[in-house]
């Protein structure tokens, strides 16, 4: 048996615009759930990750890991609002560090032929927990003390999301290693 659906002039219009909002909502949902999923896989990995630290510190707040390799001054922490000076290393996060994308470090970039202006390799600072960093990064870094070195680790959700950036591809985890050269209290 076959059915068939007859629509002429101005309703085949209508069925043609509904059809495909119809069909546009069942992509979209299907895209959010696997999206969903996926940053459902990338938690247990980043947490096995940082469960495969066991000598250091591994600080969890926000949807953020922050697994401190080498503490550093506990009297001078970093809130929100504050100014931290930090180097670091950003790499997309497969199984721990992956491809290096950026740096400020200019022996880490020189190895991973990646070029900037010599003015680009220089300490960053930033407010911390103000937005001005990728936001996983902005989040992992409130709480880190001056001389510390750690990697901070997040999804895509905290990352550059659904979208490719440089040579970063869409829907990768991130890991920073940073090093954090001075807080200043605001």
């Amino acid at each position: 048996m076959q059915w068939y659906l007859i629509v002429k002039g101005a309703d085949y219009m209508k069925f043609v615009f509904f059809a495909g909002i119809f069909l546009m909502s069942i992509v979209a949902s299907c895209s959010k759930q696997e999206f969903e999923t996926l940053m459902v896989n990338q938690g247990m990995e980043l947490e096995n990750f940082a469960g495969s630290h066991p000598d250091s510190l591994v600080v969890f707040q926000n949807g953020v890991w922050r697994i401190i390799l080498e503490k550093g001054n506990e009297d001078v922490v970093a809130e929100a609002g504050d100014s931290l000076f930090f180097d670091y290393a950003a790499y997309t996060f497969s199984s721990g560090p992956g491809l290096l994308f950026d740096t400020n470090i200019l022996e880490k970039a020189e190895d991973a032929a990646l070029g900037h202006d010599l003015n680009y390799y220089a300490t960053r600072g930033t407010l911390v927990g103000r937005g001005k960093l990728v936001a996983g990064l902005d989040r992992g870094l409130v709480g880190a003390a001056v001389g510390e070195k750690c990697y901070v680790a997040f999804t895509a959700r905290h990352g550059f999301g659904d979208v490719q950036i440089g040579m970063v591809p869409k829907s990768s985890p991130l890991i920073y290693e940073v090093w954090v050269k001075d807080v200043k209290k605001n």
